[in-house]
């Protein structure tokens, strides 16, 4: 099957290509392919599979109440909106609640958002789950289930559990903190590499005291996540984060478990913070392209950044690979469709 004029993204750039598959694998890539079956990908843009690697949950279920069926569900979906990867994140809750969570999905290495931060910015966590950096709590968890922790760098014990962390191959990550921009450059010289929803749950910019936002500009080793749902971070200052963090910018959905079920807007508490997003990865790349931001670079963010800090294979539409891609409709912003599909 060869699948003709679709717009390609492949080694960092996007043009227009064919792409021929046999027995799902890719055997040709090239400006024109001759050939019987035909697949029109006009007026699509191919892309290998995105990653997400900030998301709580969709179809009304979030990862805190799931099961291995409801899992499968939700890795569906993902799948439909052109998400192969995702890295299921908990937020901040009771101690006992963890374990319960890893006995429902004892195969799923998990992300904890928490409960190590500060209630200074504490945003949709309950201040009531937060606890003190604890080195015991994430060995009685099971360190095989756990991918990654977000810890707040302001709290004490909080330098020695990030540099534990990285040293036991968890990564760690900068999360709703008031933390200056020293206490940031020392969580970096521990281990960390991470910043979580750049702009949110953390000071802002400040011409004497840059915090997390100067320290991640200074450390170009450090990846930043980024919500480009509209809502969370407007866009003069996406524009301004993929200007300042170049190349090291990390698309998340940040979903609320209602992903997939609301299309507008993004949830929020009833005092009025915000609790999540609604958006998909998927989503976002066009909103980011609506923004002025090169379509290149909004995949880059979702593809090669965030398949590079789970420390796996960035995929790429290339020859001898699997064909696994999703195709989306450029004009309507809308996924198209998915390989593997019945070939």
């Amino acid at each position: 099957m060869i699948y003709r004029g679709g717009m390609v993204y492949r080694n960092g750039t996007i043009e227009q290509l064919d792409v021929e598959v046999e027995k799902g694998i890719i055997t040709a890539v090239t400006p024109y392919l001759e050939g019987e079956e035909v697949t029109d990908c006009t007026g699509l843009l191919l892309l290998p599979m995105m990653a997400d690697i900030h998301t709580h949950g969709c179809l009304n279920i979030d990862f805190t109440e799931a099961n291995t069926a409801d899992l499968a569900r939700m890795a569906d979906y993902y799948k439909s909106t052109g998400v192969g990867t995702f890295l299921p994140t908990l937020i901040s809750s009771p101690r006992e609640a963890y374990f319960e969570i890893i006995e429902r999905l004892p195969d799923v290495r998990l992300r904890l958002e928490g409960p190590f931060f500060g209630t200074g910015k504490k945003g949709a966590h309950d201040a009531a789950c937060l606890s003190l950096p604890d080195r015991e709590q994430i060995e009685q968890l099971g360190l095989e289930h756990i991918a990654m922790v977000d810890v707040d760098p302001a709290q004490p014990g909080a330098l020695e559990l990030i540099e534990w962390l990285e040293g036991q191959g968890i990564r760690t990550s900068v999360a709703h903190t008031e933390a200056t921009y020293a206490q940031t450059m020392a969580a970096f010289d521990r281990g960390c590499r991470q910043v979580t929803h750049l702009f949110n749950a953390m000071n802002g910019l400040h011409h004497r005291e840059s915090g997390v936002l100067g320290a991640a500009f200074d450390r170009k080793d450090v990846v930043v996540e980024l919500i480009c749902d509209g809502y969370h971070v407007s866009p003069p200052v996406v524009r301004m984060a993929f200007e300042l963090y170049k190349g090291r910018v990390c698309v998340i959905s940040d979903s609320f478990k209602t992903m997939g079920v609301e299309t507008e807007g993004c949830a929020k508490l009833p005092d009025g913070t915000i609790a999540g997003a609604v958006q998909s990865v998927g989503q976002t790349i066009f909103n980011l392209h609506d923004w002025g931001i090169p379509m290149a670079e909004a995949v880059h963010a979702a593809i090669d950044v965030p398949y590079r800090v789970l420390g796996l294979e960035i995929p790429t539409i290339d020859i001898g690979n699997k064909a696994e891609f999703t195709a989306f409709d450029m004009k309507n912003k809308i996924p198209a469709w998915q390989l593997p599909a019945e070939m």
